[in-house]
């Protein structure tokens, strides 16, 4: 772990990172606040800092408010220690409402800033714990535990974040909602076992081609959404077809059975006047309008009052 040790006395601070690196610490040295200051802000800085109060620029006070003001609940804590010549019971008060977790006076004893420092790093090392524990169950919420994609709320969110960056960024969107055709013959002749397997080969088999550009959530049963930013109509549909082939060409065998699929889809591309609602209410018109013409088919819903589009597949 990196400790920051920021002190403008050469003797103290050489003192103070022989120990660090002693009790298997990373010192990282500065000789004043604005050198201190710098540190904090690289691209992995110190999780634990031994502060000076005085110091040339910027003083120890200043850079334990500021770090304090920066700190979110959803960052990686930084445990903050003072060691300072100060000490009378007002600069241990107003150190501790600056944010500071710990506050020892010089001449310091050696054992127990050590012990001081250890407790820091259990600090330190719970709250990462936690952290870790936090992401798992927001990765959850939003992850289909079957087939391992998005579910519906994180696909739904996922295109909330497209349209808001489409808005912003001036750019194109599409959707493509995808309806496996054969899982429920799968279900009902072979069993849901055979029909999970061929839905986690299926969506595997789009992820590979839909996640490099895109995003691909499970709605719900066998349908799925594809979001793809900064994709116009022309590449929406060179994917899309892309995407129903891949599926058919899904064959795998369960338990002595041969198991096949097929897919249709519709898409639509967002028209820079609708709700993400509405967006997906057009895919899903298309997509109907797909399987009323046969199965293994895509439809266009177009931005205008036009009629839909079927542009592959064939009658069945």
């Amino acid at each position: 772990m990196k400790v920051l040790v920021a002190d403008d006395d050469a003797t103290t601070r050489r003192m103070l990172c022989a120990l660090a690196a002693k009790w298997g610490y990373q010192p990282v040295e500065a000789h004043d606040g604005q050198s201190a200051w710098a540190a904090l802000q690289t691209p992995d800085p110190p999780r634990m800092l031994i502060l000076d109060w005085h110091m040339p620029g910027l003083d120890g006070l200043s850079i334990c408010r500021e770090v304090r003001l920066r700190q979110s609940s959803n960052l990686p804590y930084t445990y903050i220690i003072f060691l300072t010549v100060r000490q009378e019971t007002e600069d241990l008060v107003v150190a501790l409402e600056a944010g500071a977790d710990d506050y020892l006076a010089k001449p310091f004893d050696s054992r127990e800033l050590e012990a001081r420092m250890r407790a820091g790093r259990r600090i330190i090392e719970l709250q990462d714990e936690l952290l870790e524990t936090k992401d798992q169950i927001e990765r959850l919420s939003v992850t289909d535990p079957l087939t391992g994609a998005l579910n519906r709320r994180g696909i739904m969110a996922t295109l909330e974040r497209a349209i808001a960056d489409a808005m912003t960024d001036r750019a194109t969107l599409s959707v493509l909602v995808i309806d496996l055709d054969d899982l429920k013959h799968i279900n009902d002749t072979v069993g849901h076992a055979a029909g999970d397997a061929a839905l986690v080969a299926a969506t595997d088999r789009m992820r590979a081609t839909i996640e490099p550009s895109g995003t691909l959530g499970r709605l719900g049963g066998d349908e799925f959404l594809a979001v793809l930013p900064k994709s116009a109509p022309d590449e929406a549909s060179r994917l899309a077809q892309q995407v129903l082939d891949d599926v058919a060409a899904v064959a795998l065998d369960f338990d002595g059975h041969r198991l096949a699929l097929g897919a249709s889809g519709g898409f639509a591309t967002w028209n820079r006047a609708e709700t993400s609602h509405e967006l997906l209410a057009r895919a899903d018109a298309a997509l109907y309008l797909a399987k009323a013409k046969g199965r293994a088919r895509l439809a266009l819903a177009p931005t205008d009052q036009s009629p839909i589009i079927v542009v592959k597949g064939r009658e069945q």
